[in-house]
């Protein structure tokens, strides 16, 4: 009887066991399953899971969780955290969390014969969230371990895919090389051969990725894997300019591909190639299908774009090129050309603007237009051949110029031998015409042209590679504006010497000009005299810093406003940074009497008034330390010199500077005021770095975001130091003012 008993006891045990390993495993094949759905359902196009996707990751989160809860003991255990760790890092947006529980996996479950690819998903991890050092580091530390040695050309490969996408090429050429070397049977041979291309076509080296893809497209390789190294070929061909080879190279990819999300994109290498060979009109109609097809997708922003490229670049249609362009937000703004396209939307709509015909405008005002124009081709486009194209174009207007001269001279002529008296006002008026149109010649023959050849030069030198033509330009500029600054600049810069935007004249000039500043308070006498000989002696910019210079000592250091005056009226005349400081203390022949200038006292008081803040925040934490007034900045006088305090050749201009428009949820109670930002202007005129100084808003945290995500689209013309663009940091206000009813 008792063995009866004891037999049914065994039994029942057994069986209570064998349910609840059954129990572990339904709940851990279902947890498979919702994971390998997740894994099998396409990606959105920012290349994160879609709504179902996520759904079903959360299902198999859920289902880990139960095991790791109830049968935490089981040998599915660390398959459970496993899997759970995997679910977090493919949902996309919790890297940090997946990374906690594959620690927590090679922690507790040291044995796992998932360890391995547990370190490598925990460096994906820190790469996503951007601690690029401890991602590299990770996997530096793996490769380096020999007891993952089965592993490293899965490490190879993934580090070597990190240093591209950090642009750090030689590095991931060198981990891409110890894969190809040490590990051509493994699985991962085949996508460092193509990660190679890609790299070599990150950098620019086209021909060379192209031999790389060919040379996979060779071997026997996986069919997709084929397939997308062709798309990178096209690609790359037309990059090239080698619009016949892409054409193929697309036709073919339009008959082999098998997957649907794809024929757009080869449809879009198509019509691109189409354009290329200026078969615009097949272009259109393939853009247009695309667009068409795949509304509001990325596909349809970059089929857009390129449709944009080719009215503005190509065919010169500028109201076409800005409806394209326009149309990059309407379908995606998160797509990789949403920036590029408002930026050339702007451009195209400016060179409208200055294109047109019937718009009444100075002919100076001209040609600082065509000047900006050569710049949004050389700066904004990269298109230095279109730059040059400008630059001739203001150089051949000297003779349109001349020409209205002798025209309206020969009408004047005719009317003087009329000798009639009703005629003299229209005389009059031909001759304040002639008048300015030579004045504008001579500005533009003194001023625009010789700065145009300068960066003419520049652009053979640096863009054509073509030292011989920079020779012939500047040899000209040597015949044609011997005494010219940018001559002297061009000279340099060909020669390879340090450039100075003077002349030889201006150099000695300002030499005298600096040796006589220092004793400008204490022996003004003796600085007016030198500053004399300077205006005698030279008729260039230094001339008229002298003459500034003695009005300022006149006026600031001797009381003595009737001997500045004639000074001030000769700075009034030309429209220049000296010109508005003398406006600020002296405007219709009246003194504002002042010690220092205006601007200085304004700083002045901005700066006691942030100093005051910092005061009042500390004592307001009962801090022990306090401001004297002696700790109160104190700006000094201008010495005369020009206040630009730069040690480049030329500071950045705007070219695309739009002010952001009022907050409309505020408009009934908002404030006015300013947002002061500083920002770093990148040698490509991009703006990067952008910091908020100063924010003279009663509400900074809304107007202080609005002003740095309208700097982040500014684009200016590059410093320069030495005929190269470099960094350089600046100061703007973004102003707030508060609309009328």
């Amino acid at each position: 009887m008792i063995k009866r008993i004891l037999f049914l006891a065994i039994i029942a045990v057994g069986l209570l066991l064998t349910s609840c390993t059954f129990a572990y495993l339904n709940v851990f094949y279902n947890a498979e399953q919702y994971f390998k759905e997740a894994q099998e359902a396409p990606l959105r196009e920012n290349g994160k899971p879609n709504a179902s996707a996520t759904q079903n990751y959360n299902k198999a989160i859920k289902k880990c969780g139960i095991i790791l809860t109830d049968y935490k003991d089981s040998r599915w255990a660390d398959d459970a955290l496993y899997m759970l760790a995997q679910c977090m890092y493919y949902k996309g947006n919790s890297y940090t969390q997946a990374r906690e529980k594959f620690t927590d996996l090679i922690n507790f479950y040291p044995k796992s014969p998932f360890i391995a690819d547990a370190w490598l998903y925990i460096a994906q991890c820190y790469f996503e969230i951007n601690q690029k050092d401890s991602a590299f580091k990770t996997l530096k530390d793996f490769i380096a371990n020999p007891e993952y040695e089965d592993k490293h050309p899965k490490a190879l490969l993934l580090i070597s895919d990190f240093y591209v996408r950090d642009k750090q090429f030689i590095l991931s050429e060198r981990y891409l090389q110890q894969l190809l070397d040490e590990y051509k049977d493994s699985d991962q041979y085949e996508e460092a051969f193509f990660l190679l291309g890609k790299m070599h076509k990150e950098q620019g080296e086209y021909e060379q990725s192209n031999r790389v893809f060919y040379e996979l497209l060779d071997s026997n390789v996986d069919r997709r894997l084929k397939l997308d190294a062709q798309y990178l070929i096209a690609e790359n061909y037309i990059d090239l300019h080698e619009y016949d080879e892409a054409l193929k190279i697309a036709n073919k990819l339009m008959k082999d591909e098998y997957l649907s999300e794809k024929i757009a994109e080869a449809q879009l290498l198509l019509a691109r190639a189409y354009v290329g060979i200026d078969r615009h009109d097949e272009a259109v109609d393939l853009f247009e299908r695309i667009i068409k097809d795949n509304n509001r997708t990325t596909i349809a922003a970059a089929s857009s774009y390129y449709m944009g490229e080719m009215y503005f670049l190509q065919l010169l249609d500028y109201d076409k090129a800005v409806e394209a362009y326009k149309q990059v937000s309407r379908h995606n703004r998160q797509s990789e050309y949403y920036d590029l396209a408002e930026v050339r939307e702007k451009i195209a709509s400016q060179i409208k603007t200055y294109m047109d015909p019937e718009r009444k405008v100075s002919l100076n005002d001209r040609f600082k237009e065509h000047l900006r124009l050569a710049e949004y081709y050389l700066y904004v486009l990269d298109l230095p051949d279109s730059s040059l194209a400008v630059y001739d174009r203001l150089d051949r207007m000297e003779g349109s110029i001349l020409a209205e001269v002798d025209s309206l001279s020969t009408w004047r002529d005719s009317l003087v031998a009329l000798d009639d008296s009703l005629m003299i006002a229209r005389i009059d008026s031909l001759d304040a015409s002639i008048t300015t149109l030579r004045e504008a010649s001579e500005l533009l023959m003194d001023e625009y042209v010789p700065f145009s050849e300068f960066v003419t030069v520049w652009l053979y030198m640096n863009k054509e590679h073509d030292n011989e033509a920079a020779q012939r330009v500047v040899d000209e500029m040597n015949e044609r504006f011997p005494d010219n600054q940018y001559t002297y600049a061009a000279g340099k810069l060909l020669a390879g010497e340090e450039v100075e935007i003077t002349t030889p004249d201006e150099k000695r000039a300002l030499a005298e000009y600096q040796a006589a500043i220092p004793l400008m308070v204490s022996e003004p006498e003796i600085t007016l005299g030198r500053m004399r000989e300077i205006i005698d002696r030279y008729d260039n910019s230094v001339a008229r810093q002298a003459k500034f210079t003695t009005g300022y000592i006149y006026y600031f250091l001797l009381d003595d406003s009737t001997a500045a005056r004639p000074w001030f009226e000769e700075i009034l005349k030309q429209d220049d940074d000296y010109s508005e400081y003398v406006e600020s203390f002296y405007q219709d022949s009246i003194f504002v009497k002042t010690e220092r200038l205006p601007f200085f006292y304004e700083m002045e008081e901005l700066e006691r008034q942030r100093l005051q803040e910092i005061q009042d925040s500390l004592a307001a934490a009962d801090t022990l330390v306090s401001f004297p007034d002696t700790m109160v900045a104190k700006i000094p006088r201008p010495h005369g010199l020009r206040p630009d305090g730069s040690d480049v050749d030329s500071v950045p201009r705007s070219l695309i500077q739009e002010m952001p428009l009022y907050p409309p949820d505020m408009k009934e109670d908002g404030p006015s005021g300013a947002v002061i930002l500083t920002f770093l202007v990148l040698p490509d005129g991009s703006v990067t770095e952008i910091e908020v100084e100063n924010s003279l808003m009663p509400s900074p945290n809304v107007f202080d975001e609005i002003a740095v995500r309208a700097a982040e689209k500014w684009v200016f013309t590059p410093a320069r130091r030495n005929g190269e663009a470099v960094p350089y940091r600046m100061t703007a206000p973004v102003p707030f003012i508060k609309p009328k009813d």
